[in-house]
């Protein structure tokens, strides 16, 4: 069999990207990973808001960020803000989320995984979304990682026969956040849902 080194690991960049995004959150995810990733993919963050403003405001001069916010209610109601990326707690998020509800002006919102504390939650934002006509998507990063793109593209194309086991491992040292650190649920909420939606990814979807 002849094999297409092209596995299709690179995400297809959308057709438009400067719409007007505000970031809600300031620590390490926002202020080193996403940020970063915006300016070099080429997107347009302007506004940031955190629950420390000196915080979001050092964030912004880091960044290039033009508009700091000295708190997230006032960064929704800014007209000009057309997606949200929110990166706070989950026991934060909720609140947030179905405030940026309320602003028509706000075409769609990113959100960090979990989603919720639990599934009622969850569940809840995602019919909210839906009932407004608002785009939700949960930052679920490992199902965007290189390796598990290429391992659906080689699946898909047969290179790997038929699978009959999967596994995944993750090697890593979280940084373990107070909330994260408290639940009850520790290692499902924030690692092993990693490895369940790329299972789903790379045989569900």
């Amino acid at each position: 069999m002849a094999i297409d080194l092209n596995l299709e690991h690179l995400p297809v960049p959308p057709h438009k990207k400067d719409f007007r995004i505000g970031a809600v959150g300031a620590g390490f995810i926002m202020r080193d990973i996403q940020l970063v990733a915006y300016h070099n993919a080429g997107f347009n963050v302007v506004a940031i808001a955190s629950r420390d403003p000196s915080t979001a405001r050092a964030t912004a001069e880091l960044r290039g960020i033009p508009k700091v916010y000295d708190t997230w209610q006032e960064l929704l109601a800014d007209p000009s803000i057309e997606v949200l990326d929110a990166a706070v707690p989950p026991g934060a998020q909720t609140a947030i989320i179905h405030a940026a509800l309320q602003h028509k002006h706000i075409r769609g919102i990113l959100a960090q995984k979990p989603l919720a504390m639990n599934h009622a939650e969850a569940l809840a934002i995602v019919e909210a979304c839906e009932r407004a006509g608002v785009r939700l998507c949960v930052n679920q990063n490992m199902r965007y990682d290189h390796s598990i793109r290429a391992l659906k593209t080689a699946m898909r194309r047969g290179y790997l026969g038929e699978p009959v086991l999967g596994t995944i491992e993750m090697r890593a040292i979280p940084h373990w956040k107070p909330w994260a650190r408290d639940s009850a649920r520790l290692t499902f909420m924030v690692m092993s849902i990693h490895h369940l939606d790329c299972f789903r990814f790379l045989f569900g979807d």
